[in-house]
């Protein structure tokens, strides 16, 4: 395939992959918020309940953090933290969103972040964290 790397222990680097996973990240972002957007839209005096606001600046944080990821293999460990960090970013605003206001639909974001982790990590290290 073109632009794979085939080294053992080496992330996939593939342009249109990247792309494609960072649009459907996108689309399950925006998706996964409109249930309550709906709902406020509809109901506007929820907005007065601290809960919404939580939700949404948590809803926001997440999509700046998948947003501002780093879509190529981690070269230094400060770009390796620095993904750690979004990917923790994310997995946490998710897991608030869901106990806040479960729409049903937040939990499409923490797939959205297992599938960075399988980006982003070595094929060996998802491995001895999946038995972990």
């Amino acid at each position: 395939m073109k632009g794979r790397k085939e080294q053992a222990g080496e992330t996939i680097d593939e342009p249109e992959a990247q792309g494609l996973l960072r649009l459907a990240g996108f689309l399950i972002w925006s998706l996964a918020g409109l249930p309550l957007f709906v709902r406020l839209a509809q109901v506007p005096e929820l907005l007065h309940q601290p809960r919404y606001w939580l939700w949404l600046t948590c809803f926001f944080v997440f999509g700046a953090a998948f947003g501002l990821a780093s879509w190529r293999g981690a070269e230094t460990s400060r770009s390796r933290r620095l993904q750690g960090a979004s990917l923790a970013v994310q997995a946490i605003t998710a897991l608030v969103m869901i106990v806040l206001v479960c729409s049903g639909h937040e939990g499409a974001l923490l797939v959205l972040v297992s599938a960075q982790l399988g980006w982003f990590m070595p094929y060996g290290q998802n491995i001895h964290a999946a038995r972990l």
